[in-house]
Order: structure tokens, then C-alpha cells, then sequence
């Protein structure tokens, strides 16, 4: 799982997004509307920018990605320690207020 937008919530951790999902977070992309929304009103991809954090969050991924091991079936082979869980439901994910901190 890749989570997009990332910011850190007291409360509230990777550990609990990957117990309610059955998922194992791969990657956090920051939270970084400051830098993307004049990428996108000027039509200049974020991920060419040298300074902001989220551009070398994204050339991070992207280098992991291509050096995934491939699967026979030609896929990326991108499990990271979930091999062997029990296959079960997500869990229902409950944000209140109360576990957010506010």
C-alpha cells in the first residue's frame, strides 16, 4: 500500500492502517499541497523540482519500484513480510476525533 498525502496523526500510526487494512505500507508520500498545487497550475511536474520533500519522495518510489524483483509472472514482487498472514477482511477503519487527538 502506498500511502498518498502523509501526515503523522497522534494516534494514529502506520502499524494501525496496516492491522485495519491487512496491508503492509510500502510507501508514504508526504503531504505537500504547498508545492503541488503551483505544480499543477503551471503544468511543471512536482517530481522535477529539486527542493520539496514530496519530489524526492517520488524518485525514491519510483527507484524502488524498478528494482523490485519480478514474479514469474512477469509482475513486480512487491510483498514485504505479509507472506504467510491469514487471508482475512479488512477491518472497518475508525478515525474519531478522540483517537485523531483533537
Amino acid at each position: 500500500m502506498v500511502l498518498n498525502r502523509y501526515k503523522k496523526i497522534p494516534g494514529f500510526s502506520e502499524a494501525d492502517v496496516e492491522q485495519m487494512t491487512n496491508c503492509k505500507v510500502l510507501w508514504k508520500v508526504p503531504n505537500a499541497f504547498q508545492a503541488v498545487a503551483p505544480s499543477i497550475d503551471h503544468g511543471k511536474p512536482v517530481v522535477l523540482q529539486e527542493g520539496p520533500e514530496i519530489s524526492r519522495s517520488y524518485r525514491a518510489l519510483a527507484a524502488a519500484l524498478a528494482e523490485a524483483s519480478s514474479k514469474s509472472d512477469g509482475g513486480p514482487d512487491l510483498v514485504y513480510g505479509m507472506e504467510g498472514a491469514p487471508k482475512k477482511a479488512p477491518g472497518r477503519l475508525n478515525l474519531s476525533p478522540i483517537r485523531a487527538g483533537h
